[in-house]
């Protein structure tokens, strides 16, 4: 064998140059395996993420027809042949729930359907609805729960707030209370019936403040509920227009001088007066108005001095407050002042039905006052209401409130005092168009059964 090729092989094999080749390739190899990690992963990750997206969109297109159906049982009140005509011309079917309704689209691409089933019993109302979202290929179903005005708020507790309850000073109520927010009680303060707090809130005690279980103050207690709380807003139906303010000052007569009341612009001589603007009654000192009639809208409500508002003996009457913006008000307003020995009650003394119901603002503060020995049912035996969900009210300077009161907030001070009859824990709001609000929420499976409400 020839002894140069094998010297040509041996030096060949000496060398490093025959490794660069499989070397690179192993290289390329190992970064394109690398490469194809992530880009699997990231596939994975954004097919998850697109994934999680469709069922946030899904879960939105469903609350969707939940606002939907909640929104038509407002606006327009069911029929009495026909209690889903609010959302279909055809009757309930044999289990009580209205047809379904959909699928709608939505303008993100996506679908929804929702099913309503209205009942009511006795004077209660309530509505209940399956709504169901899809988007892309996901789907989602829940099932709430919507509670009407109507219903009896004031059965568990008499004095409710959304945002708080702050008592000082020697200030007492004497019924059940609740509230989303704390309970903060300081200088002597008591609370004399069950109390129950907002969730992960508390109800504080300063200064000898006092909590007890009975109305009367008897029985000391520590217990302090927490719970959820619901304050729909007012629905005031067609007040606004169709009312009995026009009784004012002809039916509705003026005690004393009649150009110390005024209402609308004018006085009870029927004379030009700029001390009261739209639809605000104000009754000047020692000075007092009665009111016949059953329904009535203001938009604020002035007592000063001595006045008296009295309801004729016998009857039932709704006071509804507009809207600080249907009354061109500013943030801030206080749509009912009253003040120095300022009394609203019945002409005979004996009990009276009287609800005054606050529509307020979800961006514009309104307020209501109590100062100065104002009384407001004070003999404690009649129906009497304050209801304002978004509306913060203030009592002082020994202020007496009797009867039921909702409101955003409440603060009491200076020896004021709240009292309740127990009747009053069954009293209705007036008989207005059913409004749902806050409804409660609860997710069902995607699989549907027997009933709509299968799976929830």
């Amino acid at each position: 064998m020839d002894s140069l090729p094998i010297k040509r092989l041996t030096s060949r094999l000496r060398g490093e140059a025959g490794f660069a080749l499989p070397v690179t390739l192993l290289m390329l190899l190992a970064a394109f395996a690398t490469v194809s990690v992530g880009v699997v992963t990231s596939v994975r990750v954004q097919h998850g993420t697109i994934r999680d997206q469709g069922t946030k969109a899904a879960l939105q297109l469903a609350q969707t027809g939940v606002n939907q159906a909640v929104l038509q049982f407002n606006r327009i009140t069911p029929s009495a042949t026909n209690p889903c005509s609010p959302v279909t011309s055809s009757g309930p079917l044999a289990n009580g729930w209205c047809p379904p309704v959909g699928p709608l689209s939505d303008a993100s691409g996506g679908t929804f359907t929702y099913q309503a089933h209205p009942y009511s019993a006795g004077s209660d109302k309530a509505l209940e609805i399956v709504a169901t979202g899809q988007f892309g290929g996901a789907t989602r179903r829940v099932l709430v729960s919507a509670k009407s005005l109507n219903e009896n708020i004031f059965g568990d507790a008499q004095v409710k707030t959304a945002n708080g309850i702050t008592m000082d000073s020697n200030a007492e109520i004497h019924a059940a209370a609740a509230t989303n927010g704390n309970i903060n009680m300081s200088s002597n303060a008591k609370q004399c019936g069950q109390a129950s707090v907002g969730i992960g809130r508390q109800m504080l005690l300063n200064g000898n403040a006092g909590y007890f279980s009975d109305p009367n103050c008897n029985s000391p207690t520590s217990t302090v509920n927490q719970q959820q709380l619901t304050l729909p807003a007012v629905n005031q139906g067609d007040a606004a227009t169709n009312n009995d303010n026009g009784r004012l000052f002809g039916q509705d007569l003026v005690s004393g001088n009649k150009s110390d009341a005024c209402f609308n612009g004018h006085d009870g001589n029927n004379q030009a007066d700029n001390g009261c603007g739209a639809r605000e009654l104000y009754i000047k000192n020692n000075s007092a108005v009665t009111l016949t009639g059953g329904t009535y809208s203001f938009c604020k409500l002035t007592m000063r001095s001595n006045s008296s508002l009295y309801i004729s003996a016998g009857h039932t009457v709704a006071i509804y407050f507009d809207s600080p913006e249907a009354c061109g008000q500013a943030s801030g307003v206080v749509q009912l002042d009253m003040e120095s020995n300022t009394r609203i009650t019945s002409t005979d003394g004996h009990a009276a039905n009287v609800s005054m119901l606050f529509v307020g603002s979800s961006s514009r503060q309104t307020w209501i006052s109590l100062s100065s020995n104002t009384a407001v049912g004070t003999t404690c035996q009649q129906n009497f209401v304050i209801y304002a969900p978004l509306s913060d009210v203030e009592m002082n300077s020994n202020s007496t409130y009797c009867g039921a009161l909702g409101a955003k907030s409440l603060h009491l001070d200076s020896n004021a005092d709240i009292k309740t009859d127990p009747a009053q824990s069954s009293l209705l709001l007036p008989p207005v168009s059913p409004h749902y609000d806050n409804p409660q929420f609860q997710e069902c499976s995607v699989a549907t059964g027997s009933t709509p409400t299968t799976g929830c």
